[in-house]
C-alpha cells in the first residue's frame, strides 16, 4: 500500500472504531437512551464498527501474508468480508431512515407500526440480506467458478443493495424534507400571528432528524455512486477484472461510517445530552468530590455549552490522529525508505507521537487522579 493510502486508512479505521463504539458503549450504559430509535442506530453502529475492522486492517494482513494477490484465498477472503460488513451498514442504514420516515411523516401509525416485533424482524432482516448474498458470492467462487453465475449475483447484488438503497433513501428523504418543510412554513405563520410586541420563538423538533439523514444519505450517495460504477464494470467486462478503484472507494467507504457517529452526537438530541452529561460529570467531579452530581440537575447540564463538548472531541480525535504512529511504522518496515531524509522525518513523528501523549491524555488522566 502506498504511504499517503496507509495514513489515510488507518486514521479513519481508528475515527471509526473509537466513535462507533463509544456510540454502543453509551447507548448500551444509559438506560434511558435505550429506545427504538436508538435501537437501529446501535445496529449501524455495529456494522460500521466491524466496516472499520475489515477494511484497511484486513488489507494490511493481506498484504503482508500473501502480497493481496486477487486469485489467493485469503485476498477474496478480505473482499468477502468488506463486502459482508459494507452492505449491512446499507440494510441498517435503510432500517433507520425508514424507521425515521414513519415516525416524520406519518407519526400517528409510527407506535402501532414500530412494535418491537417489528422492530425485531428489521434487525433480522438487516443483517441475514448480506450475509445470505456474501455466503453465496463464496460458494461460487470456492466451489462453482462459474462466470456467467458471478456476473448475474453481481447484478443482483447492484440492484437490492446498491440501486434501490440509493432511490429509497432519496424519496425518504424528501418526504421527509417537504414534511418539515409544511410544519416551519406553518409555524412561521402562526409565530406572525402570535407576535405582537414580542418575540416568538419556535423550533421544528423533526428538522433535527431530517439534519442527521442529510448527512448520512449524502455521504451515502457519493459512496456508494463508486460501488455502482465498479459493479457496471464487472457486468460488462468480460475478462472479470477488478475496477482498480480501491484507493479511492475504500477510503470513502470508511469516512461514510466515520461521519454516522459524530452526525448522532450533533444532532440527536438524546445522545447529545447525554455525552454533555457525561462530560460535564467528568469536568465537575474535581470541584465537586464531596456531593455527588446530580445527572438531572440543570444547572450543570447548561454551564456547559455544546461548544465544550465538541472542544473535547476535536481534542481528543487530533490525540488519535497524533498518536497512530503510522509514518514511523511505515518507515521502518519498508528497507527502500530508510533514507538521510526519511530520517529526519521519523524523528519529527518520534516526537509528535509523544507530543500526542502528553497533551489530552495526560490532561485527562490527571484530571481523573485529582
Amino acid at each position: 500500500m502506498e504511504t499517503w493510502f496507509s495514513i489515510l486508512g488507518w486514521s479513519l479505521s481508528i475515527l471509526t472504531i473509537t466513535g462507533n463504539g463509544f456510540i454502543i458503549c453509551l447507548v448500551g450504559r444509559r438506560r434511558r437512551l435505550r429506545t427504538r430509535t436508538n435501537a437501529f442506530i446501535v445496529s449501524l453502529a455495529a456494522a460500521d464498527f466491524c466496516v472499520g475492522l475489515s477494511n484497511f486492517p484486513s488489507l494490511y494482513v493481506c498484504e503482508e501474508i500473501v502480497g493481496c494477490d486477487p486469485k489467493a484465498f485469503l485476498a477474496s477472503g478480505v473482499d468477502y468480508l468488506r463486502w459482508l460488513f459494507g452492505y449491512a451498514s446499507v440494510t441498517n442504514l435503510c432500517s433507520l431512515v425508514l424507521e425515521r420516515y414513519v415516525a416524520v411523516v406519518k407519526p400517528l401509525r409510527y407506535w402501532t407500526f414500530m412494535t418491537r416485533k417489528r422492530v425485531l424482524q428489521m434487525f433480522v432482516i438487516s443483517w441475514t440480506i448480506p450475509v445470505v448474498l456474501v455466503l453465496v458470492f463464496l460458494l461460487n467462487g470456492l466451489v462453482f467458478r462459474e462466470t456467467l453465475l458471478f456476473k448475474v449475483l453481481i447484478l443482483i447484488l447492484m440492484s437490492f443493495l446498491e440501486f434501490l438503497p440509493c432511490c429509497s433513501l432519496i424519496f425518504c428523504f424528501a418526504s421527509m424534507y417537504y414534511v418539515v418543510y409544511k410544519h416551519e412554513r406553518a409555524a412561521r405563520i402562526l409565530a406572525k400571528q402570535l407576535r405582537f410586541n414580542q418575540r416568538f420563538c419556535f423550533k421544528i423538533q423533526e428538522k433535527s432528524a431530517v439534519k442527521i439523514m442529510a448527512i448520512v444519505i449524502g455521504l451515502f450517495l457519493v459512496t456508494y455512486s463508486f460501488a455502482l460504477r465498479c459493479s457496471f464494470i464487472y457486468i460488462l467486462n468480460d475478462d472479470e477484472k477488478p475496477c482498480d478503484d480501491q484507493e479511492y472507494k475504500i477510503p470513502l467507504l470508511v469516512l461514510n461510517s466515520v461521519v454516522n457517529p459524530f452526525a448522532y452526537a450533533v444532532f440527536k438530541r438524546d445522545i447529545n445530552m447525554e455525552m454533555t452529561r457525561y462530560i460535564c460529570c467528568v469536568m465537575c467531579t474535581k470541584r465537586n468530590r464531596t456531593e455527588p452530581i446530580d445527572e438531572n440537575n440543570s444547572f450543570i447540564l447548561h454551564s456547559y455549552n455544546k461548544m465544550e463538548t465538541w472542544f473535547l472531541i476535536l481534542d481528543w480525535s487530533l490525540s488519535i490522529l497524533t498518536i497512530n504512529g503510522s509514518i514511523i511504522f511505515i518507515v521502518c518496515s519498508r528497507r527502500r525508505l530508510r533514507t538521510k531524509t526519511n530520517a529526519f522525518i521519523v524523528s519529527r513523528a518520534a516526537a509528535d507521537f509523544f507530543f500526542g501523549l502528553s497533551t489530552v491524555p495526560s490532561l485527562f488522566f490527571c484530571q481523573e487522579g485529582d
